[in-house]
């Protein structure tokens, strides 16, 4: 019996000393059936267990241990919790696995952007108009016809503009960060042109309201047998605009997730500014043995006589901001949705000019007098108020990863500013006679009260599809 025993026991010493020499085998991978995680996929060596989901245990719920139970303890206690309990999954997505980064350190991008833009609005009055001689371009006569595009005609079309931006995060688990960009779009313009005839064919005329006797009046442009003439109706609108943000982001997938998805929260700080131009202008030459009045004096052919008005807004929007975007991943394709609501301070800057020229090279005479037609002695000068608005901006785009680092995107844009000054509403086409350097008038009868729609307020918008560019490390 004792021999037995001694036999066992050096047989079993024996046999672990054999174990003790050999290598430790590999790991055994043990794969999550039918899930996402195959074995090896977030480590050197394959992984026992898949990455724990926030508040479960590895296996589901565990009542006798409190596992995955609500309230209950980590399951991976040991594993540094990211924002409101994320796991913080490594950011660098495994091989094979790369075009779907979604927490990038660094990203910058550029948009090339085809927008329309809200009407220029004007006054109900028309800006133009021709007719018979015998109605004198007067408006409500049977043939006065007008010519000049109200509001809904003085449309921009299609133009172009660019945004450019970039940011990045912070610390390894990237979870604040900072994002720039900026936007500008080009000059456009609206131009309306008429012109007579040598022989003052047809008749234009400027039409107002004469608000010394309330009634329908006009600024002769053409006549025939009297002058020649042309009219210049102008609009022009740019816009431009910067704003900064703090990034955090609140919700990511895991790396390996067939699906990944980023959320993150945006505050800021928004500047927009929207500059416009609004012009009439009208010139006539005087035909031979016709005369016409200039600042209280009569003039005759072949003088030269020219009348504008010009009305330039400025609007700077100056705020805070708040927002989200959103990131969603499938493959090499992702579509991205991103808003912002800005409040604050709208300062509008309007600038009113008129002026008469007058040019007779035959006799010499040269003279410039202040005041147009709409804009006079009763409203020349520079305005500023503030008004209280906000902007609210939604992009949304579809993407195409070509590389990990490099896709290319088509979207939509549009661009909100619930109050500003357009110049098309800053002036009224109630006129008093006696401030018109033209008028026979000019100088004479008494003042008049006439109406000041000076920082009348109205709504602007942009919208459009962009093209973009954009690369992330």
């Amino acid at each position: 019996m004792r021999k037995w025993l001694l036999g066992t026991i050096a047989a079993m010493t024996g046999s672990a000393g054999v174990a003790l020499a050999q290598s430790p085998p590999p790991p055994t991978a043990i794969g999550h059936v039918g899930g996402p995680y195959p074995a090896g996929v977030l480590g050197d060596v394959a992984d026992p267990i898949p990455p724990p989901i926030p508040g479960m245990a590895p296996f589901g719920p565990d009542p006798a241990t409190g596992f995955g139970m609500p309230g209950g303890p980590s399951a991976y206690p040991d594993i540094p919790p990211g924002l409101h309990g994320q796991e913080n999954w490594g950011h660098v997505p495994p091989p094979g696995l790369a075009l779907r980064r979604i927490a990038p350190h660094v990203w910058t991008y550029a948009d090339f952007n085809l927008w329309f833009v809200k009407s220029q609005p004007t006054p109900v009055m028309p800006l133009v108009v021709n007719s018979a001689p015998a109605d004198g371009g007067l408006i409500g006569r049977p043939t006065t016809h007008e010519l000049a595009p109200r509001s809904n005609d003085l449309g921009y079309n299609l133009f172009s503009g660019f945004k450019v931006g970039g940011g990045f995060f912070m610390g390894p688990e990237r979870r604040w960060g900072w994002d720039l960009n900026g936007f500008l779009t080009e000059q456009k313009a609206n131009t309306f042109f008429a012109r007579s005839d040598a022989t003052g064919q047809p008749l234009l005329a400027r039409p107002f309201i004469n608000a010394q006797t309330g009634t329908a009046d006009a600024l002769i442009v053409s006549f025939p047998t009297f002058a020649s003439g042309s009219v210049l109706v102008y609009t022009s609108t740019q816009a431009w605009g910067a704003d900064g943000n703090s990034v955090l982001n609140i919700y990511r997938s895991a790396p390996t997730a067939d699906y990944g998805v980023s959320i993150n929260f945006l505050g800021g700080f928004r500047y927009l500014e929207v500059d416009e131009d609004f012009r009439i202008a009208s010139r006539s030459t005087l035909l031979p043995g016709a005369t016409a009045p200039f600042d209280g004096k009569l003039y005759s052919s072949p003088a030269t006589i020219e009348v504008q008005d010009t009305f330039r807004v400025a609007n700077r929007f100056y705020g805070g901001q708040v927002g989200f975007n959103l990131d969603a991943r499938c493959g090499r394709w992702n579509f991205a949705l991103m808003s912002k609501s800005g409040f604050g301070v709208m300062n509008e800057e309007i600038t009113v000019a008129g002026m008469s020229n007058l040019n007779d090279p035959t006799r010499g005479i040269a003279s410039q007098v202040v005041g147009g037609l709409y804009a006079n002695g009763s409203n020349i000068g520079r305005y500023r108020n503030d008004e209280f608005a906000y902007v609210q901006e939604v992009t949304t785009s579809l993407g195409y990863a070509w590389t990990s680092w490099l896709s290319t995107s088509i979207g939509y844009n549009f661009l909100y500013v619930s109050s500003l000054a357009r110049p098309g509403r800053q002036f009224s086409t109630t006129v008093n006679p006696a401030t018109v350097p033209t008028s026979p008038t000019y100088g004479f009868g008494t003042a008049v009260a006439t109406p000041n729609p000076l920082f009348t307020q109205d709504d602007y918008w942009l919208q459009g599809v962009n093209f973009g560019v954009n690369i992330r490390y």
